[in-house]
This record gives C-alpha cells, structure tokens and sequence, in this order.
C-alpha cells in the first residue's frame, strides 16, 4: 500500500476509475504529492504533511463506498487494527482523514517494491540468506499480531513492502489488514471488532 519503486497488481488501472483526491489537493493537514497506486475499493498516495514536512502514504476509500457505512467502518477498522500491533515489521498507521466524501488511512511511506515485485525481478535464485532474513523477518511480524489476537487472513507477497533500514538491512513490512479476525480474547480494542463470517469471500 505505500509502494514507490514497483507497482503490483493489486494496483493496477482499473478501468473507468476516477482517482478521490488530486495531486496538489489538501486533505485535512496532507497535501497530496502524487498517486502510487489503486485497487479495488481504494487508491494509495504519496502526501507530504502541511506543517511538518514529513512524508506519508495515504489510502483512500474510492468516494463511492464513503457512503456506504458498513464498508467505510471497516475501513477504519483496519487502520485501528494496525495502529495498535505497533511492530517494525508491521505498516504503521499514524491518522486518519476523514472529509466529505473521503475517508483516508494515513501510513509511514515505505520505499521499496513488493516482495511479488522483488521476486518478478530476480533472475536468478536469490542468496538462501536473504530469504531467510525475509521470510523470519515477516514472520515476527505475524508473531506479534496473533499476540494481540489478531490473523490477517490475507497475507501473500503483493502485501508485503520490503523497505530498508538506515543501515541498509531489508525491512519486510506486512500491510492490508482489511480482512482481519480479531479472536475472542484479543487485545485489540473492542470498539475495532466487526462481523466476520467464515467460508465467505
């Protein structure tokens, strides 16, 4: 969802879609720098902060489902969920937007492809330790999810980022916690719980 460098096709065009926000366009304290990418039901930004500077990533809900109660309260709820795991390997939502007709998560940027896009690009096999750093790396970040109860229920290469540290080791980041399940006993708030239902899409 805060892809830069490579585009998945979880965000590619989709035909007859017109993007929420503009370039240039302010959304509550974020102006809108430019569009990363889009999806079924949202569109993701680069968006810089209007008094601090700093950058973010914005998704946003396409205007027409902001209408649609149900599915603008569950796309709150994924921000809520993700704000609350707080963990280097998961997505950190920081705010929401909330204006007419737009309802927006607002996300660290991560710069960097999508491990579908990482593993596209290979042309060979890549080194074992590497993927293990990855794979142990995605892993604590699920680890620290079901602590909180949570099972994300959509993992798959397209929602992982694999940013970088400052000293240059590679940082998976899990993202799109739209289709989560909150267990019984989980500790994330209550008020983020919605119904589920198994065996449906």
């Amino acid at each position: 969802a805060c892809v830069r460098d490579c585009r998945s096709t979880a965000h590619t065009s989709v035909t007859g879609y017109t993007p929420p926000v503009d370039p240039g366009t302010q959304v509550d304290r974020y102006v809108i720098v430019e569009r990363l990418g889009e999806g079924g039901m949202a569109s993701v930004y680069l968006a810089r902060h209007s008094i601090l500077g700093s950058r973010h990533a914005i998704k946003v809900l396409r205007p027409e489902l902001v209408a649609l109660g149900s599915v603008r309260d569950r796309f709150l709820a994924e921000g809520r969920i993700a704000a609350q795991i707080r963990h280097p390997y998961v997505i950190d939502v920081t705010d929401v937007v909330i204006a007419p007709g737009v309802a927006g998560l607002v996300m660290e940027y991560v710069e960097g492809p999508t491990l579908e896009d990482w593993i596209e690009a290979q042309e060979t096999l890549p080194p074992l330790d590497v993927v293990r750093t990855i794979a142990s790396r995605v892993l604590d970040g699920l680890a620290e999810a079901h602590a909180f109860g949570v099972v994300h229920r959509d993992l798959k290469p397209a929602n992982i980022i694999l940013g970088s540290t400052r000293r240059g080791e590679v940082r998976p980041v899990v993202l799109d916690f739209g289709i989560a399940k909150l267990g019984q006993d989980s500790r994330v708030e209550h008020s983020t719980r919605r119904p589920t239902k198994d065996g449906t899409r």
